[in-house]
């Protein structure tokens, strides 16, 4: 039996992290053939989301969570990192501590790599009947980096920027990370689009928060992932 590897970046997600870990523990694979461990890693917390989560551990033993933590905030990026090192499991599957994205959706992400169709799932936001946004300047924001990708690397992507990016752990593996923060998105993507690999994207739900309900991307992100897309193209030459 196959394992996936869920990895959970959090920071500050106190409100949320238990009924995350809830949802993704009882998500169920079983009709996939799919054994689980979730790997969560404290980004240097400095609320009680941590404390949140070994209380989660202690009323789910049967949940397979494992808590690694970081003394000091390091970024999304090196959570990944750090999760990452630490995986087991045959397939990575990246999710957010923050519900916006929903573990429903893991058997629809899961399917074309089980079928062989691809080492690489997306789920996109964008191919959604329905698109919900956090404002119209994250709007704006996305679909400026995805325009760039698709004129810059030649690829039909819709969503760069996605958090359900499901990936063969040998492969992501191979990609020699370096990112630290948020650029971790157009660091992965640009370097699976310059090996030429294929990255399948399916629609999926999503609920958005804004700013003020602890959104943590900012404007300035948007430029350094610009800048990342840039940087690894060249790189290819």
């Amino acid at each position: 039996m196959k394992t996936l590897s869920i990895l959970v970046p959090v920071y500050n997600e106190a409100p949320t992290v238990a009924a995350l870990l809830a949802r993704v523990a009882e998500t169920d694979l079983s009709a996939l053939g799919l054994a689980r461990e979730i790997l969560v890693v404290d980004d240097g917390s400095t609320d009680d989301g941590a404390a949140r989560i070994e209380r989660f551990q202690r009323e789910h033993p049967a949940a397979p969570v494992r808590l690694l933590r970081h003394a000091v905030n390091l970024g999304k990026g090196a959570a990944v990192r750090t999760a990452l090192a630490a995986a087991t499991g045959d397939i990575c599957l990246i999710q957010d501590a923050d519900l916006e994205y929903d573990p429903a959706d893991y058997p629809l992400l899961l399917r074309p790599l089980l079928a062989g169709v691809s080492r690489v799932v997306y789920g996109s936001r964008w191919l959604a009947p329905r698109i919900p946004i956090s404002g119209p300047l994250y709007a704006l924001g996305g679909w400026l980096e995805n325009k760039f990708l698709r004129l810059l690397y030649r690829t039909n992507i819709t969503d760069i920027a996605t958090c359900y990016k499901v990936i063969d752990t040998a492969l992501l593996r191979e990609l020699r990370l370096e990112s630290t923060g948020f650029e971790f998105c157009p660091e992965v993507t640009a370097k699976l689009l310059n090996r030429r690999e294929t990255i399948v994207e399916v629609p999926i739900r999503y609920d958005p928060r804004r700013k003020r309900d602890g959104k943590k991307i900012r404007w300035t992100d948007f430029f350094i992932a610009l800048y990342t897309l840039c940087r690894i193209r060249l790189q290819r030459r």
